[in-house]
């Protein structure tokens, strides 16, 4: 609980992702996802797989656009990084702990729309 309120009081986002409960509902998505791992694995290897299959047949090279990008963990990050030139990830709200995941690439643009 201290954590999320943590999480909720140092991200920084638009007022409105706030305001609508954008920045509410990605905090408790990536507590739920801790919680029920188990359960979400299946959910996001399936993902991750139709995603990389996607990837392979685009040409190499140019911008990865990745609408509602979220937390991320149902994103093939190595596979976008290894094909695109660039990965853009638009969302309302990107948290510290996905920026986290993806910070050693220079590739990588978090677009926050709000």
């Amino acid at each position: 609980m201290i954590t999320e309120l943590v999480t909720w009081l140092t991200t920084r986002c638009a007022p409105q992702a706030r305001q609508l409960g954008y920045l509410y509902e990605a905090i408790a998505m990536r507590e739920r996802v801790k919680r029920c791992e188990h359960s979400w694995r299946s959910h996001l290897t399936q993902a991750s797989q139709f995603a990389q299959s996607c990837i392979e047949q685009q040409p190499t090279g140019g911008i990865a656009l990745v609408l509602g990008s979220g937390l991320g963990l149902d994103i093939p990050q190595q596979a976008l990084l290894n094909h695109f030139d660039e990965v853009w990830l638009v969302d309302m709200v990107h948290l510290r702990s996905t920026r986290k995941t993806w910070q050693n690439s220079a590739k990588v643009r978090f677009i926050e729309i709000g």
